[in-house]
């Protein structure tokens, strides 16, 4: 019996999920540009929700007075909400579906939002705010970028979902910091737009069908695969684990963990205390 027309079967090259090189099961999906296009928004305006705060740092400051590392706290608290959505968030995506885990985790970004648009009631709600938003990130980045890449029938689909999370990432606090600037109520309209445009993008992924999921993958570790010269490796084998983790797993978070915090206190610097010192010497402080 022939393959329809319409669909495709998946390709049995290894991909990445939440951390781990997971084979995708074998399935048929069609292969249509519109339902990973959607997920690709949705990881776009996830990645809009978790930068733009950034930019309003120099209103809270301004407006209630907030001291530099009550601001720093406030900066920090996303990654520490973003940890554990990211370390949990693939494993269980691989056991539940893709959708099980995006789909509610979007829900808890828009709450997130609203949340933050609360936060001229004082420092507590933009600390909840934040620590949910980072949890909510770390839920749909993970999962989101494997849904893309299970939709997608070519070998670009990480290459789409970085380019999808970056573009939220970008335009995210340059759009806010448009609107905090030059609309009123710079503490409160930015994150009610945000929630509107990331409450379209998850009605647009309400039928988009799961790539993934519901079966126990095989998982192989990042070195395994590229010292197999990105082939996939034998069906049913893994490699030994320690504390869930593959060794060269291991390996890997043994030589990032070392430059990871050097490339957050980057983004942190460039991000969050900068704006703060040179806002006596700029015009429009919340736009630059």
């Amino acid at each position: 019996m022939g393959r329809p027309p319409h669909a495709a079967t998946l390709r049995e090259s290894a991909e990445p999920a939440g951390g781990l090189w997971v084979r995708p099961r074998r399935g048929v999906l069609p292969v249509t540009s519109g339902p990973n296009r959607r997920v690709e928004v949705l990881l776009f305006a996830a990645g809009w929700g978790a930068n733009h705060f950034s930019t309003l740092l120099v209103v809270y400051r301004r407006d209630l007075g907030l001291s530099a590392s009550a601001l720093g706290i406030l900066f920090g608290a996303y990654a520490i909400g973003l940890v554990p959505g990211l370390v949990l968030a693939g494993r269980l995506s691989d056991r539940l579906g893709r959708r099980a885990l995006v789909l509610p985790a979007a829900c808890l970004a828009i709450a997130a939002s609203l949340v933050l648009a609360f936060g001229a009631h004082g420092f507590g709600v933009l600390l909840a705010g934040r620590l949910l938003y980072g949890l909510a990130m770390g839920s749909v980045m993970s999962p989101g970028s494997v849904w893309v890449q299970d939709l997608t029938s070519t070998e670009n689909g990480a290459r789409r979902a970085t380019l999808a999370l970056s573009a939220g990432f970008g335009l995210g606090p340059l759009v806010s910091g448009l609107i905090a600037e030059l609309a009123p109520a710079p503490m409160v309209l930015p994150y009610v737009v945000h929630a509107g445009v990331a409450l379209v993008a998850l009605a647009g992924v309400r039928r988009v069908p799961d790539g993934g999921g519901r079966a126990a993958p095989v998982v192989t570790s990042v070195v395994t695969r590229v010292l197999a010269g990105g082939r996939s490796t034998v069906a049913g084998a893994s490699p030994p684990t320690v504390g869930g983790l593959a060794l060269g797993e291991w390996a890997i978070l043994a030589e990032l963990l070392p430059v990871a915090p050097w490339a957050f206190g980057f983004a942190a610097v460039t991000m969050a205390i900068l704006p703060g010192i040179l806002r006596v010497h700029v015009a429009r402080p919340v736009l630059y």
